[in-house]
């Protein structure tokens, strides 16, 4: 979805932006269930927390911009790539600690 974005000045397909959101709703929605069931340690808390901003951010991006076919502003989809990205790599390192537990 980046790449069409940031290649061409024309929206993404509406089928993929509702396959990437339906995706990440499912994964927050897991990550809630496992936070409640088996309480992340810090890391994994504040990941959790990032992605839900993140979430936030695609749904304004979804429903003030692609909905209304607008084109979506740059640096508001990189804005978004980096929050979610640095909420995948802190739930990892909270995932990592889970494992390489004793």
């Amino acid at each position: 979805m980046a790449l069409i974005r940031f290649a061409t000045d024309r929206p993404s397909p509406p089928w993929v932006a509702k396959l990437h959101g339906f995706a990440a709703a499912g994964a927050i929605s897991l990550l809630i269930f496992g936070w409640v069931n088996v309480s992340f340690s810090r890391p994994g808390l504040y990941g959790l927390l990032t992605l839900m901003v993140a979430a936030a951010v695609g749904l304004f991006l979804n429903l003030g911009y692609h909905w209304k076919r607008k084109p979506l502003p740059e640096w508001l989809v990189f804005a978004h790539m980096c929050v979610a990205f640095i909420g995948f790599l802190l739930v990892g390192v909270a995932t990592l600690s889970l494992t390489l537990a004793p």
